[in-house]
């Protein structure tokens, strides 16, 4: 199930939503961020000066921001649609 499922209408068709800036760069920076943090776990040849922890910090900290930011009708309608997939991990996709 996708947010676009989610959203439709009952009975309708899922429309083409797309999926907002901010959303798409938190996205990117949690993914960027928790690929550093593997690899400061688990590879011992890979290090982050304080400088780039530093700017990773204030990276999360403005997406975080566009985040709470985002308040149109449609965005409130995404972020809960994508927060409740994430919750359900794939549940509603057994169901069917």
């Amino acid at each position: 199930m996708s947010v676009a499922d989610f959203l439709r209408q009952d009975g309708g068709q899922a429309a083409n939503v797309a999926v907002p800036a901010f959303v798409q760069k938190m996205a990117k920076a949690f993914a960027d961020a928790q690929a550093k943090r593997h690899d400061a776990d688990y590879d011992l040849n890979k290090s982050l000066s304080e400088v780039d922890a530093r700017l990773l910090h204030a990276r999360v900290g403005r997406v975080i921001a566009a985040w709470r930011g985002a308040t149109s009708r449609a965005d409130r309608d995404f972020k809960h649609a994508l927060c409740v997939l994430i919750l359900l991990k794939g549940k509603l996709r057994a169901d069917q």
